[in-house]
Protein backbone atom coordinates (compact mmCIF):
# COMPACT_ATOMS: atom_id res chain seq x y z
CA UNK A 1 0.00 0.00 0.00
CA UNK A 2 2.82 2.43 0.88
CA UNK A 3 4.45 1.80 -2.53
CA UNK A 4 1.18 2.61 -4.30
CA UNK A 5 0.82 5.86 -2.34
CA UNK A 6 4.39 6.83 -3.12
CA UNK A 7 3.87 6.06 -6.81
CA UNK A 8 0.64 8.07 -6.87
CA UNK A 9 2.37 10.99 -5.16
CA UNK A 10 5.25 10.80 -7.64
CA UNK A 11 2.77 11.00 -10.52
CA UNK A 12 0.77 13.89 -9.05
CA UNK A 13 3.67 16.12 -8.02
CA UNK A 14 4.98 16.75 -11.56
CA UNK A 15 1.43 17.60 -12.66
CA UNK A 16 0.98 20.01 -9.79
CA UNK A 17 4.13 21.81 -10.84
CA UNK A 18 2.82 22.47 -14.32
CA UNK A 19 1.47 25.97 -14.99
CA UNK A 20 -1.51 24.45 -16.78
CA UNK A 21 -2.48 22.36 -13.77
CA UNK A 22 -1.83 25.20 -11.27
CA UNK A 23 -4.65 27.30 -12.64
CA UNK A 24 -7.15 24.73 -11.38
CA UNK A 25 -5.72 24.57 -7.87
CA UNK A 26 -7.14 26.83 -5.11
CA UNK A 27 -4.81 29.51 -3.86
CA UNK A 28 -2.97 28.16 -0.82
CA UNK A 29 -3.56 30.02 2.46
CA UNK A 30 -0.81 32.48 3.30
CA UNK A 31 0.27 31.62 6.83
CA UNK A 32 1.63 34.43 8.95
CA UNK A 33 5.36 34.83 8.60
CA UNK A 34 7.17 33.77 11.75
CA UNK A 35 8.16 36.77 13.85
CA UNK A 36 11.64 38.06 13.15
CA UNK A 37 13.99 38.28 16.10
CA UNK A 38 13.72 41.75 17.57
CA UNK A 39 10.42 42.63 15.86
CA UNK A 40 8.40 43.12 19.00
CA UNK A 41 4.82 44.27 19.14
CA UNK A 42 4.00 46.52 22.11
CA UNK A 43 0.49 47.40 23.27
CA UNK A 44 0.83 50.28 25.73
CA UNK A 45 -2.35 50.71 27.78
CA UNK A 46 -2.22 54.09 29.52
CA UNK A 47 -3.25 54.84 33.08
CA UNK A 48 -6.19 57.23 32.74
CA UNK A 49 -6.80 60.18 35.05
CA UNK A 50 -10.19 61.43 33.81
CA UNK A 51 -13.48 59.68 34.46
CA UNK A 52 -13.79 56.73 32.07
CA UNK A 53 -10.94 57.58 29.72
CA UNK A 54 -9.47 55.22 27.12
CA UNK A 55 -6.17 55.49 25.27
CA UNK A 56 -3.50 53.09 24.09
CA UNK A 57 -0.47 53.12 21.82
CA UNK A 58 0.42 50.27 19.48
CA UNK A 59 4.08 50.14 18.49
CA UNK A 60 5.74 47.79 15.99
CA UNK A 61 9.26 48.86 15.09
CA UNK A 62 8.74 52.41 13.72
CA UNK A 63 5.04 51.98 13.01
CA UNK A 64 3.01 53.75 15.70
CA UNK A 65 -0.74 53.78 16.28
CA UNK A 66 -2.68 55.86 18.78
CA UNK A 67 -6.10 54.41 19.61
CA UNK A 68 -8.27 57.04 21.34
CA UNK A 69 -6.92 59.83 23.54
CA UNK A 70 -8.83 59.86 26.81
CA UNK A 71 -10.57 62.79 28.44
CA UNK A 72 -9.49 66.42 28.68
CA UNK A 73 -7.87 65.50 32.01
CA UNK A 74 -5.67 62.96 30.23
CA UNK A 75 -3.99 65.45 27.88
CA UNK A 76 -0.64 65.50 29.69
CA UNK A 77 -0.67 61.71 30.17
CA UNK A 78 -1.21 61.00 26.47
CA UNK A 79 1.28 63.62 25.31
CA UNK A 80 3.98 62.32 27.65
CA UNK A 81 3.38 58.76 26.42
CA UNK A 82 3.62 59.85 22.79
CA UNK A 83 6.92 61.62 23.43
CA UNK A 84 8.26 58.53 25.22
CA UNK A 85 7.16 55.84 22.76
CA UNK A 86 6.75 57.52 19.36
CA UNK A 87 10.40 58.29 18.93
CA UNK A 88 10.24 59.10 15.20
CA UNK A 89 7.61 61.79 15.92
CA UNK A 90 5.15 60.26 13.44
CA UNK A 91 1.83 58.71 14.39
CA UNK A 92 1.25 56.47 11.39
CA UNK A 93 -2.36 55.81 12.31
CA UNK A 94 -4.74 57.61 14.65
CA UNK A 95 -7.88 55.58 15.36
CA UNK A 96 -10.76 57.23 17.21
CA UNK A 97 -13.20 54.43 17.98
CA UNK A 98 -16.11 56.87 18.38
CA UNK A 99 -16.61 60.55 19.10
CA UNK A 100 -17.39 60.58 22.84
CA UNK A 101 -15.39 63.01 24.97
CA UNK A 102 -13.75 60.26 27.06
CA UNK A 103 -12.06 59.02 23.87
CA UNK A 104 -11.28 62.30 22.08
CA UNK A 105 -11.33 64.92 24.87
CA UNK A 106 -7.56 65.35 25.15
CA UNK A 107 -7.10 66.39 21.51
CA UNK A 108 -9.06 69.56 20.97
CA UNK A 109 -6.88 71.31 18.39
CA UNK A 110 -3.73 70.80 16.34
CA UNK A 111 -1.54 72.08 19.18
CA UNK A 112 -2.14 68.80 21.03
CA UNK A 113 0.20 67.15 18.54
CA UNK A 114 2.22 70.07 17.19
CA UNK A 115 3.29 71.31 20.64
CA UNK A 116 5.17 68.02 21.09
CA UNK A 117 6.40 67.90 17.48
CA UNK A 118 4.11 65.05 16.39
CA UNK A 119 2.73 64.50 12.90
CA UNK A 120 -0.29 62.32 12.08
CA UNK A 121 -0.19 60.46 8.76
CA UNK A 122 -3.65 58.84 8.68
CA UNK A 123 -6.89 59.37 10.62
CA UNK A 124 -9.60 56.72 11.02
CA UNK A 125 -12.90 57.35 12.80
CA UNK A 126 -16.64 56.59 12.32
CA UNK A 127 -17.26 60.02 10.71
CA UNK A 128 -20.55 60.42 12.56
CA UNK A 129 -22.20 63.83 12.73
CA UNK A 130 -20.63 65.69 15.70
CA UNK A 131 -23.07 65.91 18.60
CA UNK A 132 -20.93 67.98 20.97
CA UNK A 133 -18.47 70.86 20.93
CA UNK A 134 -15.74 68.36 21.84
CA UNK A 135 -16.52 66.33 18.72
CA UNK A 136 -16.67 69.47 16.57
CA UNK A 137 -13.23 70.49 17.82
CA UNK A 138 -11.81 67.08 16.98
CA UNK A 139 -13.25 67.16 13.44
CA UNK A 140 -11.82 70.66 12.91
CA UNK A 141 -8.42 69.39 14.04
CA UNK A 142 -8.64 66.36 11.72
CA UNK A 143 -9.57 68.55 8.77
CA UNK A 144 -6.66 70.90 9.51
CA UNK A 145 -4.24 67.96 9.31
CA UNK A 146 -5.87 66.66 6.13
CA UNK A 147 -5.50 70.10 4.53
CA UNK A 148 -1.77 69.81 5.26
CA UNK A 149 -1.45 66.40 3.63
CA UNK A 150 -2.64 63.80 6.15
CA UNK A 151 -4.92 61.01 4.93
CA UNK A 152 -8.41 60.26 6.20
CA UNK A 153 -10.37 56.99 6.00
CA UNK A 154 -13.82 56.61 7.50
CA UNK A 155 -14.89 53.39 9.20
CA UNK A 156 -17.70 53.16 6.65
CA UNK A 157 -15.23 53.20 3.77
CA UNK A 158 -12.98 50.61 5.40
CA UNK A 159 -15.94 48.24 5.64
CA UNK A 160 -17.68 48.99 2.34
CA UNK A 161 -15.06 50.02 -0.24
CA UNK A 162 -13.45 46.96 -1.80
CA UNK A 163 -10.01 48.49 -2.31
CA UNK A 164 -9.38 48.64 1.44
CA UNK A 165 -10.19 44.95 1.99
CA UNK A 166 -10.90 45.92 5.62
CA UNK A 167 -7.21 45.73 6.45
CA UNK A 168 -4.40 48.11 7.35
CA UNK A 169 -0.89 46.61 7.33
CA UNK A 170 1.75 47.66 9.83
CA UNK A 171 4.19 45.49 7.87
CA UNK A 172 3.28 43.42 4.84
CA UNK A 173 6.66 41.72 5.00
CA UNK A 174 5.96 40.45 8.52
CA UNK A 175 2.22 39.98 7.83
CA UNK A 176 1.11 42.11 10.77
CA UNK A 177 -2.16 43.93 10.18
CA UNK A 178 -5.33 45.39 11.63
CA UNK A 179 -8.53 43.84 10.33
CA UNK A 180 -11.76 45.83 10.70
CA UNK A 181 -15.21 44.26 11.10
CA UNK A 182 -18.82 45.12 10.44
CA UNK A 183 -20.73 45.49 13.70
CA UNK A 184 -24.07 45.97 11.96
CA UNK A 185 -24.13 49.57 13.19
CA UNK A 186 -21.42 51.18 11.03
CA UNK A 187 -22.58 54.74 10.45
CA UNK A 188 -22.76 56.32 7.02
CA UNK A 189 -20.61 59.44 6.59
CA UNK A 190 -21.99 62.43 8.50
CA UNK A 191 -24.88 60.33 9.81
CA UNK A 192 -26.55 61.49 13.00
CA UNK A 193 -26.36 58.63 15.49
CA UNK A 194 -28.38 58.44 18.69
CA UNK A 195 -25.96 56.07 20.42
CA UNK A 196 -22.33 56.79 19.60
CA UNK A 197 -21.20 53.69 21.48
CA UNK A 198 -22.96 51.53 18.88
CA UNK A 199 -20.92 53.18 16.12
CA UNK A 200 -17.64 52.10 17.75
CA UNK A 201 -14.89 50.74 15.52
CA UNK A 202 -14.18 47.03 16.03
CA UNK A 203 -10.89 45.52 14.87
CA UNK A 204 -8.35 42.80 15.57
CA UNK A 205 -4.58 43.23 15.37
CA UNK A 206 -2.97 40.06 13.98
CA UNK A 207 0.67 39.08 14.40
CA UNK A 208 1.49 35.40 13.87
CA UNK A 209 -0.30 33.65 16.77
CA UNK A 210 -0.90 36.89 18.69
CA UNK A 211 -4.25 38.65 18.35
CA UNK A 212 -5.43 41.86 20.01
CA UNK A 213 -9.19 42.46 20.13
CA UNK A 214 -10.46 46.07 20.39
CA UNK A 215 -14.02 47.38 19.95
CA UNK A 216 -14.25 50.76 21.68
CA UNK A 217 -17.46 51.09 23.68
CA UNK A 218 -19.44 48.61 21.59
CA UNK A 219 -22.53 47.37 23.49
CA UNK A 220 -23.68 43.75 23.60
CA UNK A 221 -26.51 44.48 21.14
CA UNK A 222 -23.94 44.68 18.32
CA UNK A 223 -21.75 41.77 19.40
CA UNK A 224 -23.66 39.07 17.47
CA UNK A 225 -23.26 40.99 14.19
CA UNK A 226 -19.56 41.43 15.00
CA UNK A 227 -19.11 37.67 15.46
CA UNK A 228 -20.89 36.99 12.16
CA UNK A 229 -18.61 39.49 10.43
CA UNK A 230 -15.49 37.80 11.82
CA UNK A 231 -16.77 34.39 10.73
CA UNK A 232 -17.46 35.73 7.25
CA UNK A 233 -13.81 36.80 7.07
CA UNK A 234 -12.43 33.51 8.35
CA UNK A 235 -14.40 30.67 9.89
CA UNK A 236 -13.57 30.45 13.58
CA UNK A 237 -11.44 33.59 13.51
CA UNK A 238 -9.89 32.85 16.91
CA UNK A 239 -8.03 29.53 17.04
CA UNK A 240 -7.04 27.47 20.05
CA UNK A 241 -3.36 28.17 19.34
CA UNK A 242 -3.89 31.95 19.31
CA UNK A 243 -2.79 34.09 22.22
CA UNK A 244 -5.59 36.64 22.53
CA UNK A 245 -5.27 39.98 24.32
CA UNK A 246 -8.76 41.38 24.89
CA UNK A 247 -9.43 45.05 25.61
CA UNK A 248 -12.70 45.28 27.49
CA UNK A 249 -15.55 46.93 25.61
CA UNK A 250 -16.90 50.13 27.19
CA UNK A 251 -14.27 50.17 29.97
CA UNK A 252 -15.64 46.93 31.44
CA UNK A 253 -19.34 47.81 31.36
CA UNK A 254 -22.05 45.33 32.33
CA UNK A 255 -23.89 46.20 29.09
CA UNK A 256 -20.95 45.00 26.97
CA UNK A 257 -18.59 42.00 27.00
CA UNK A 258 -21.37 39.44 26.64
CA UNK A 259 -20.92 35.69 27.05
CA UNK A 260 -21.42 35.02 23.35
CA UNK A 261 -18.56 37.34 22.38
CA UNK A 262 -16.25 36.11 25.13
CA UNK A 263 -16.92 32.47 24.19
CA UNK A 264 -16.04 33.29 20.60
CA UNK A 265 -12.91 35.36 21.28
CA UNK A 266 -11.50 33.02 23.95
CA UNK A 267 -9.33 35.68 25.65
CA UNK A 268 -6.09 34.65 27.35
CA UNK A 269 -5.43 38.08 28.88
CA UNK A 270 -7.93 40.87 29.52
CA UNK A 271 -7.27 44.52 30.30
CA UNK A 272 -9.46 47.54 31.02
CA UNK A 273 -8.92 51.30 31.09
CA UNK A 274 -10.84 54.00 33.00
CA UNK A 275 -9.90 56.63 35.54
CA UNK A 276 -10.65 56.25 39.25
CA UNK A 277 -13.67 58.34 40.24
CA UNK A 278 -12.89 61.31 42.50
CA UNK A 279 -15.07 59.81 45.24
CA UNK A 280 -12.95 56.63 45.18
CA UNK A 281 -9.75 58.61 45.68
CA UNK A 282 -11.03 59.78 49.07
CA UNK A 283 -11.18 58.08 52.44
CA UNK A 284 -14.71 56.77 51.94
CA UNK A 285 -16.37 53.44 51.11
CA UNK A 286 -15.46 52.34 47.61
CA UNK A 287 -18.09 52.89 44.94
CA UNK A 288 -18.46 50.31 42.17
CA UNK A 289 -17.40 51.86 38.85
CA UNK A 290 -15.98 50.89 35.44
CA UNK A 291 -14.82 48.17 35.24
CA UNK A 292 -17.88 46.91 37.08
CA UNK A 293 -17.44 43.91 39.35
CA UNK A 294 -20.36 42.08 37.70
CA UNK A 295 -18.71 42.48 34.29
CA UNK A 296 -15.32 41.39 35.64
CA UNK A 297 -16.90 38.29 37.19
CA UNK A 298 -18.45 37.44 33.83
CA UNK A 299 -15.07 37.81 32.09
CA UNK A 300 -13.31 35.84 34.81
CA UNK A 301 -15.17 32.74 33.62
CA UNK A 302 -12.95 32.91 30.51
CA UNK A 303 -9.68 34.19 31.94
CA UNK A 304 -8.38 35.09 35.40
CA UNK A 305 -5.51 37.06 33.85
CA UNK A 306 -7.29 40.43 34.11
CA UNK A 307 -5.70 43.86 34.60
CA UNK A 308 -6.91 47.42 35.11
CA UNK A 309 -4.53 50.29 34.42
CA UNK A 310 -5.86 52.20 37.44
CA UNK A 311 -4.54 49.35 39.61
CA UNK A 312 -1.37 48.48 37.68
CA UNK A 313 -0.60 51.84 36.10
CA UNK A 314 0.44 52.12 32.47
CA UNK A 315 0.91 48.55 31.26
CA UNK A 316 2.91 47.31 28.28
CA UNK A 317 1.82 44.02 26.72
CA UNK A 318 4.65 42.73 24.48
CA UNK A 319 4.74 39.91 21.94
CA UNK A 320 7.02 38.53 19.26
CA UNK A 321 4.11 36.72 17.67
CA UNK A 322 3.16 34.38 20.49
CA UNK A 323 2.47 34.90 24.20
CA UNK A 324 2.17 38.39 25.71
CA UNK A 325 4.57 39.42 28.45
CA UNK A 326 3.55 42.26 30.78
CA UNK A 327 5.43 45.24 32.23
CA UNK A 328 3.74 47.47 34.80
CA UNK A 329 4.61 51.05 35.68
CA UNK A 330 2.48 51.11 38.86
CA UNK A 331 -0.39 53.51 39.38
CA UNK A 332 0.00 57.19 40.19
CA UNK A 333 -3.48 57.70 41.69
CA UNK A 334 -4.37 56.39 45.16
CA UNK A 335 -7.44 54.79 46.64
CA UNK A 336 -8.28 53.93 50.25
CA UNK A 337 -9.28 50.81 52.15
CA UNK A 338 -10.24 50.87 55.83
CA UNK A 339 -8.92 54.41 56.16
CA UNK A 340 -5.49 53.62 54.67
CA UNK A 341 -4.03 54.19 51.23
CA UNK A 342 -3.57 50.87 49.43
CA UNK A 343 0.09 50.30 48.56
CA UNK A 344 0.94 51.14 44.95
CA UNK A 345 4.02 48.91 44.99
CA UNK A 346 2.21 45.86 46.38
CA UNK A 347 -0.46 46.08 43.69
CA UNK A 348 1.84 47.02 40.82
CA UNK A 349 1.89 43.62 39.12
CA UNK A 350 -1.15 41.79 40.49
CA UNK A 351 -4.27 40.79 38.63
CA UNK A 352 -7.46 42.74 39.21
CA UNK A 353 -9.01 39.72 40.95
CA UNK A 354 -6.23 39.84 43.55
CA UNK A 355 -6.50 43.57 44.22
CA UNK A 356 -7.85 45.04 47.45
CA UNK A 357 -10.32 46.95 45.28
CA UNK A 358 -11.88 43.77 43.88
CA UNK A 359 -11.84 41.90 47.17
CA UNK A 360 -13.72 44.65 48.98
CA UNK A 361 -16.32 45.41 46.30
CA UNK A 362 -16.98 41.76 45.47
CA UNK A 363 -18.05 41.21 49.08
CA UNK A 364 -20.58 44.04 49.14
Amino acid sequence: MKRKLLLLTALILPLASCDFFKQFLPDPPSPPNPPVEGDQLNIIALEMKGRYGDSLIIKYNDYDILVDAGTESDEDTVQEALVKYVTDKTIDLLILTHLHSDHIGAMQDVSFFKSIGMNVKTFIDPDTLPTSKTAENYVDMREAFVSEGSDYISYYDLINITEYKRKIYLSEEDNIYLEFFDTGAVAKPKEEVSDLNSSSIACVLNYSNSKVFMAGDLPSSEEEALINSMDASQRNYFKEENQVLYKTCHHGSITSNGDELLTYVKPDTIFSMSGILSSNQENAPLEDQHPYIAAINRMAKYSKDIYWTSINGTTVFSSKGDIFTKTFAGRTVDYYLDGKIVSREEEKDITFLNSAWYKQLSQT
